[in-house]
C-alpha cells in the first residue's frame, strides 16, 4: 500500500500524467517486491545456518542489482565504449536501471533503446517468471527442506497404527 500511494501521488502530481508510468511502476512493484522475498526464502530453506543464509541471500541480491549497473558504468564511462545491438538489452535485466528509467522518464540515460516500452515489456515478464520459479521451488520443496514427513508416509503410518 505505501508504494501504491507513492506511485499514485507521483502520477497525480506530474504535469503530463502518463499511463505508461503508472502501468510500469505498478508492474515493477508487483514483481520486484515479492521476488527477493521468495528468493531469500529459497536460499534460507537450502542452507542450514541462519547467518549463512542471510549473508548469501543479501550478497546475491546486491550483486544481482549492482553488477549490471557497475558493468554499464565501467564500459560506457570508464572505457568510453558505446553499447549497440544486443549488448544494450543485457541491461534490461537490472531492476535498478529499470526503476531509474521509469522514474526519470529518460530510459536512454540508462542504456535502454527507443522505444523504451519494448525494454520494459522484456524486463517485467522475465522477473514475473523468476517470481513464479522461486515461489514454486519454495512451496514444492518446503516439506523436504524443513525435515517434515511426506504426506504418503503419514498415511501409511496411520494405517499401520489403526
Amino acid at each position: 500500500m505505501p508504494f501504491l500511494t507513492i506511485i499514485l501521488f507521483e502520477d497525480w502530481c506530474r504535469e503530463n500524467p502518463a499511463r505508461e508510468y503508472l502501468t510500469f511502476s505498478l508492474s515493477c512493484v508487483a514483481n520486484y517486491l515479492p521476488m527477493p522475498a521468495w528468493f531469500s526464502l529459497w536460499i534460507g530453506l537450502r542452507l542450514r545456518s541462519q547467518l549463512r543464509a542471510i549473508v548469501v541471500a543479501v550478497s546475491l541480491l546486491a550483486g544481482w542489482v549492482m553488477v549490471p549497473m557497475a558493468l554499464r558504468y565501467l564500459l560506457t564511462v570508464g572505457l568510453g565504449m558505446r553499447l549497440t545491438g544486443a549488448a544494450r538489452y543485457l541491461f534490461v535485466l537490472s531492476p535498478a536501471d529499470m526503476i531509474c528509467a521509469i522514474e526519470t522518464s529518460r530510459p536512454s540515460a540508462y542504456g535502454f533503446t527507443e522505444p523504451a516500452w519494448v525494454c520494459y515489456v522484456l524486463n517485467l515478464p522475465f522477473y514475473a517468471c523468476l517470481l513464479f520459479v522461486f515461489h514454486h521451488l519454495c512451496l514444492r520443496n518446503a516439506d523436504a527442506h524443513l525435515g517434515r514427513i511426506p504426506v504418503e508416509n503419514v498415511a501409511r503410518k496411520v494405517r499401520r497404527i489403526c
